[in-house]
């Protein structure tokens, strides 16, 4: 794939994110697993982006080869020196290895050399790895939700998916990425998907939130794992904001947690059609 991608843009210069998936879309290669690779490449150095819209800078950015990407696609060393699965396998181990608290972040490109001394861990690696742990039951609370969801952590879904591991997610903000969402939800999980809405009513004439005071976020896995953070599941929070968040594997202090979505689930407004 990161030949493909490369020869691509060596091939046409600067390249906007849709034509780029569909030139690669001959090789029956996803849409996420593209766009996942286009994140990847750019942590690397080998491509930079040109955002064209910041309220969806994944879909709507040209991308081009950087001075290094050209010298590596010359070398012919690509698969061999830029692996594909690094990050992943080692952040298995550190989940597993988890005991009370770690800290996870989210950062920005011109953070990232500062992070990389601390012994801190990558919340979207770290997230894929605990979907995967999951046995029975997720709970997610998050007040904005968009096609990041799917266009990151697919694979993980669809596997948890076909163990029969049920999903209920509470959101606050509602728009047409969102009933995306749900719906790849829908298919993946089926019957075992369940959604609520937490909205507050505004008064006829008076401008206000949908949800007003509702700005929490968290991930509760069997009951044995929470994830608390800052970061929403959106392309924004996961690509390009600074978040910052605990690992949490206590047991009393995630039973609360889990008791905290419990209320706000009962608080929230019955599943209904958007």
């Amino acid at each position: 794939m990161i030949s493909r991608v490369l020869g691509v843009l060596k091939e046409n210069g600067k390249v906007v994110t849709d034509e780029l998936v569909s030139k690669l879309s001959s090789y029956n290669v996803k849409d996420f697993v593209i766009k996942s690779e286009l994140l990847r490449l750019e942590k690397l150095g080998l491509i930079q982006r040109e955002v064209l819209d910041e309220n969806d800078p994944l879909n709507c950015s040209s991308w081009s080869l950087t001075h290094k990407g050209r010298n590596e696609l010359r070398s012919g060393r690509l698969e061999s020196q830029f692996p594909e699965k690094t990050e992943p396998r080692r952040t298995e181990a550190r989940v597993e290895s988890l005991k009370e608290v770690r800290i996870v972040t989210t950062c920005p490109r011109e953070l990232r050399k500062q992070f990389e001394r601390l012994e801190v861990q990558d919340s979207v690696e770290t997230l894929k790895q605990l979907l995967l742990q999951a046995d029975r039951e997720i709970k997610i609370v998050t007040p904005y939700l968009d096609n990041v969801i799917i266009d990151r952590f697919e694979g993980e879904l669809e596997r948890i998916g076909k163990k029969g591991v049920k999903i209920r997610l509470i959101f606050r903000d509602y728009n047409l990425q969102t009933q995306n969402a749900i719906d790849a939800l829908k298919e993946i999980f089926e019957n075992n998907f369940s959604w609520r809405r937490i909205s507050t009513p505004v008064a006829q004439g008076v401008r206000g939130q949908s949800a007003r005071g509702i700005h929490a976020k968290f991930i509760v896995i069997d009951r044995k794992i929470a994830l608390i953070t800052s970061m929403n599941l959106t392309v924004n929070s996961m690509n390009y904001n600074m978040e910052i968040g605990a690992m949490i594997a206590n047991p009393g202090i995630v039973r609360q947690i889990d008791e905290i979505f419990e209320v706000l689930w009962e608080a929230s407004n019955s599943r209904t059609h958007l």
